[in-house]
């Protein structure tokens, strides 16, 4: 099965270059995740022939690497059928909508096909299906069958049709969805609707899906996980919207609960010790990486305002309490 991510838009815990690629491998990367979302958006007669609790994770990717800045992949083998097929997850991050992607899929599930049977002689191709997700702000207006890329195929006699190479993946554009409609479990929900709102226009909106999210982590039992899904959701927002500041954010969270303003600010803390800092803010940019006092002692005193300790907002800037006193007074 190949799942196809397209996005306006390596690794994960090194400088962002491509948060969107970031995001997607990240949280796609989580079994649950991944298995949620089928569970959801596969159509009916195909996750009837899926079993979900036989996907595992594997190692082998198949972008060329001269596409790397524009796509990346996540692959995984499934009972599907009754026979071992492959899962295959696939993300385009370009600045535009592809009219080549049934070709493009049709390459890499040709990759597959000779990595796991035509290398190993065996006598059958393992079964795979194509699906493509799209959250750009644009619909997705490119081909959904490989037959409209091939000139004069609608002209064909029906018999000669046979001849020629087709297929038609599964297409499922976020652009289409509001959030109301998106389905799953409340982490997955979380996933999608930060996908479907990233580029909106509307700051509210974006502002109304970190509460969400925050609300979301809040409330998970798992500590462990609730920590680095919330990590990498702030990663996300915080890299990709240039609009937003650490203070709104850390206003949102106030909201939710305190214990995620800790969040934050350690989350800060180790966007600046990776070397992640710049997808941050302005502000947080000038302050805390360039040194420059006027900018450090605006987001101090922001900080304050909002009746944060000295001691938290020492630690989201990287410097001591005596420090943040002396820009207090």
């Amino acid at each position: 099965m190949t799942i196809m991510i397209d996005s306006k838009g390596s690794d994960y815990l090194s400088q962002i270059v491509n948060p969107h690629d970031k995001f997607f491998k990240a949280t796609f990367s989580n079994l649950d995740v991944a298995k949620d979302f089928l569970k959801h958006y596969l159509p009916e007669p195909i996750l009837n022939i899926v079993d979900l609790a036989t996907i595992q994770a594997e190692n082998n990717h198949y972008i060329q690497d001269d596409l790397k800045e524009a796509f990346s992949d996540l692959l995984y083998t499934a009972n599907i059928n009754g026979n071992k097929g492959y899962v295959y997850f696939l993300f385009e991050h370009k600045s535009y909508i592809s009219r080549q992607a049934p070709l493009q899929l049709l390459n890499y599930m040709v990759k597959i096909w000779e990595d796991k049977a035509i290398k190993k002689n065996k006598g059958k191709l393992p079964l795979i299906i194509p699906m493509l997700i799209y959250h750009g702000a644009e619909g997705w207006t490119a081909p959904t069958n490989l037959s409209e890329l091939i000139e004069g195929y609608e002209q064909l006699p029906e018999q000669a049709k046979t001849y020629i190479p087709n297929y038609r993946y599964i297409l499922y554009d976020l652009s289409l969805h509001s959030n109301e409609q998106i389905r799953g479990r409340v982490e997955t929900q979380v996933i999608l609707r930060t996908l479907h709102s990233i580029f909106t226009n509307d700051i509210c909106t974006i502002q109304q899906t970190i509460k969400e999210a925050t609300e979301v982590f809040h409330q998970m039992s798992e500590e462990e996980t609730k920590i680095g899904l919330y990590k990498i959701f702030l990663y996300y927002i915080l890299s990709v919207r240039q609009d937003l500041t650490i203070e709104k954010v850390i206003e949102i969270a106030k909201e939710i609960s305190i214990e995620r303003v800790e969040d934050i600010m350690t989350i800060a803390d180790q966007l600046r010790q990776e070397g992640m800092q710049q997808g941050m803010q302005q502000g947080m940019q000038q302050g805390m990486q360039q040194g420059a006092e006027e900018e450090r002692k605006k987001v101090i005193i922001n900080m304050a305002k909002q009746g944060l300790s000295i001691d938290i907002i020492a630690k989201a800037v990287g410097i001591n309490s005596e420090q943040v006193k002396r820009y207090l007074n």
